[in-house]
């Protein structure tokens, strides 16, 4: 299933629902170039009572919020969480979560991403799969699961990676054998101007 698209004719408005935006129960769904949690404009929260985007428990895999194509991205502000993974195989890339559309501005999530499940992968290796997770009253991301990797995002910045935008708790809440960066200069991620970079917890 695809849900959106890359152009603004295909964008999808979901905001202001009891509950959560969109709730995913499947295998290779995409979610691409939606407005969640916000007005028309991209600028203010109509919030979701619940989450932005729930990906429920496995078998569910192989499911991409965003993407790196041109439009692909989702905004996801003013919600629960902007995402939320409990799911293998999850990618989540290209997204504005916690930002108005301009990435300057704070439209705040309770937490920009969780994401629990095996090879997950937030962000990527080039600028395209960048998610800008930033503004948020609590913790940016958490995740943790085998393999799974929080790589190339700005957590805690505006879009241009060089102003503060920062989550109100950690940039990244990390579990277990879980990477966060990498050891080549495209897996850097920038976290900045949050209350607490990196937490390693659970």
């Amino acid at each position: 299933n695809l849900i959106g698209g890359t152009t603004a004719a295909a964008r999808n408005l979901i905001s202001g629902n009891n509950s959560s935006g969109i709730e995913l129960g499947g295998t290779n769904n995409v979610v691409q170039g939606n407005f969640i949690g916000t007005n028309a404009a991209g600028t203010a929260a109509i919030p979701n009572g619940g989450d932005g985007v729930v990906i429920s428990s496995s078998p569910f895999i192989n499911n991409v919020i965003g993407g790196t194509a041109p439009g692909a991205g989702n905004l996801l502000s003013g919600n629960g969480r902007g995402v939320s993974v409990n799911a293998p195989g999850t990618v989540i890339q290209g997204n504005l979560i916690g930002t108005d559309i301009t990435g300057t501005q704070k439209i705040p999530n309770a937490t920009g991403i969780e994401a629990v499940g095996e090879n997950v992968l937030i962000g990527g290796l080039t600028a395209s799969a960048r998610n800008i997770v930033s503004g948020n009253d609590g913790n940016g991301i958490i995740f943790g699961g085998d393999g799974s990797k929080v790589q190339g995002n700005y957590i805690g910045t505006d879009i241009t990676g060089t102003l503060p935008l920062g989550n109100g708790a950690s940039g990244v809440l990390a579990g277990v054998n879980s990477l966060v960066g990498g050891t080549v200069p495209e897996a850097r991620n920038v976290i900045a101007a949050n209350a607490v970079g990196v937490s390693l917890s659970f």
